[in-house]
């Protein structure tokens, strides 16, 4: 019902969405009496009481952070009191104070009161105080003094952890652009850089005084043959002391697998033969993130987070050129020409790409048009451009030697895309993006977006899970972030097979150049068993 202040004032409901009457300011600001659940049904009005407090009703307010830590605690000044209503003016709209303002004030003063009574707060009816109010009180009185100064140490020990990791943050961005930070270690200065090779075969040369590394007479592909998906495990090679993040078969014949490791070490497996380590190339003191062998595999190139690209002799062992600016390198690749085995572009840290000359060790060409570090370098059109991705989330075509991009593919929504596979075929390309997906684009002039070929179902999200083709073009072949290396048909994009490879992330898989239905994987395994490469058949 209406107040009884308002005589004859027509009751208007605060709930009704509607109002049938033209009401005045006196009917619409006047206060609210009678039961609170009235009208309503027993199970109502329980669900109602359900949410009271034995000490009083609960309901909603909107209260201020130092208005409910001054009831609460009690930290008020002696001084707060509650509002004083403005004297009436007639016809006069009375402005109303914010909700909560004066529940919050009464509240601040009763609670201020009740403390310095010693925790016996009453209501102003005289009757007995909430029962929870004077236990509160009495847990919420002054601190102790070692109380305050546990509370004074936290503090202290929060602001210091801020600053420690403030200043973790700021040496590892000058790190990043060079700078080392104060007092960092460089990890080419380690002393576990030292340029070494291990041999661990029989003999160098066989009974024809043919090198180890020359392929076996019969490795060639046989025209029109047609690939299948691998079925089983056939091999599993343990050497590693920490993960493996690449692996590559050699070029034209497969007969060896080379590897990246974690732990700084290149190393060389027979693959057709006992399928033992062949040799190992240290000269790393950092995990070794990309490797890539030359046209012919007499020669390969390994980039680690040492900031050092070092081009190495397969057979040999010996370091033949090693290529630092200060920044890391992301990627590294020869170019794929015979006539060109002297040229080695690298994908750096700075956002650019730099073309390198072994014979005089110097940069002969910088592509700077990226905007965050350079993850992939893929020749394609007859190796006389190449596609880079970044971590800008774009993909740039150059033309080789020429520093002036001419093409820029950059969508809203794109991701980025840390591995580029050249299909067989030459007229296509397929990018594994950081959102789950793997996405094709032409290889010739336009390189338009195929929508139609869109591979999806593994998860690669955070991952710089390789992607790769079978010899013939027929699938497609990536790893993934949970183990797993992923098939799909290239031609209707539909999934195949996919194979439970290793413990934790497949970061490597790639597909063997002759044989119909082999593949290697690699990953990053576990702390009892890292760094295994697999070979499927």
């Amino acid at each position: 019902g209406a107040s009884a202040g308002a005589v004859g004032a027509r009751f208007v409901s605060p709930h009704a969405a509607t109002v049938s009457h033209n009401p005045t300011v006196a009917e619409m600001y006047t206060a609210v009496e009678g039961p609170a659940n009235a009208g309503m049904a027993a199970p109502a009005v329980l669900a109602a009481n359900a949410r009271n407090h034995m000490g009083g009703h609960v309901e909603m307010a909107g209260v201020t952070a130092a208005a409910f830590d001054a009831q609460m605690y009690g930290t008020a000044p002696d001084n707060v009191s509650a509002p004083v209503a403005p004297a009436a003016v007639p016809g006069a709209i009375a402005h109303m104070p914010p909700p909560g303002a004066a529940v919050a004030a009464a509240g601040v003063q009763g609670s201020t009161e009740g403390l310095r009574a010693g925790g016996t707060k009453r209501k102003a009816d005289g009757s007995a105080a909430n029962p929870w109010f004077a236990k509160l009180a009495s847990s919420q009185r002054a601190l102790t003094a070692e109380q305050e100064d546990a509370q004074k140490r936290m503090i202290e020990r929060r602001a210091a952890a801020q600053e420690a990791a403030k200043a973790a943050r700021e040496a590892a961005r000058e790190e990043e652009e060079g700078g080392g930070g104060n007092g960092s270690v460089d990890p080419a200065d380690l002393p576990a850089a030292s340029e070494t090779s291990t041999w661990h075969g029989k003999d160098l040369v066989d009974y024809q005084g043919r090198s180890w590394l020359a392929p076996a007479g019969d490795a060639k592909r046989q025209a029109g043959e047609q690939c299948y998906v691998p079925k089983r495990l056939v091999h599993t090679y343990a050497g590693h002391k920490k993960g493996v993040n690449a692996v590559r078969f050699f070029p034209g014949s497969g007969h060896l697998l080379l590897s990246a490791s974690m732990d700084g070490d290149v190393k060389i497996w027979d693959v057709m033969g006992n399928r033992r380590v062949m040799r190992t190339y240290s000269a790393h003191s950092a995990a070794v993130r990309d490797i890539q062998f030359g046209a012919d595999g007499s020669a390969f190139v390994s980039a680690a987070y040492d900031r050092n690209v070092r081009l190495w002799d397969t057979e040999t062992g010996a370091v033949t050129a090693t290529f630092r600016n200060g920044k890391i390198p992301y990627c590294a690749v020869i170019h794929p020409d015979a006539d060109k085995q002297n040229i080695v572009l690298t994908g750096m840290g700075d956002n650019k790409i730099y073309q390198w000359d072994t014979r005089t060790g110097n940069v002969e060409q910088e592509y700077d048009y990226h905007l965050a570090p350079v993850n992939s370098i893929t020749f394609i059109d007859d190796n006389r451009r190449f596609v880079s991705s970044s971590d800008d989330k774009t993909l740039r075509v150059w033309d080789y030697g020429v520093p002036i991009q001419i093409k820029l593919i950059a969508e809203p929504g794109m991701m980025s895309m840390p591995s580029v596979a050249l299909h067989p075929g030459k007229k296509w390309f397929c990018c594994q993006s950081l959102d789950n997906t793997i996405v094709t684009y032409g290889a010739r002039d336009r390189f338009m977006k195929n929508n139609k070929k869109i591979f999806r179902g593994h998860n690669n999200a955070g991952y710089a899970c390789q992607v790769s083709f079978s010899h013939d073009g027929k699938y497609v072949l990536s790893g993934d972030g949970e183990g797993r290396a992923y098939i799909w048909d290239f031609k209707t994009g539909r999934y195949v097979k996919n194979l439970k490879a290793h413990d934790g992330v497949c970061l490597g898989a790639t597909w063997h150049p002759i044989n119909t239905s082999t593949i290697a994987t690699c990953g990053w395994g576990t702390k009892a068993s890292p760094g295994t490469i697999k070979l499927w058949d």
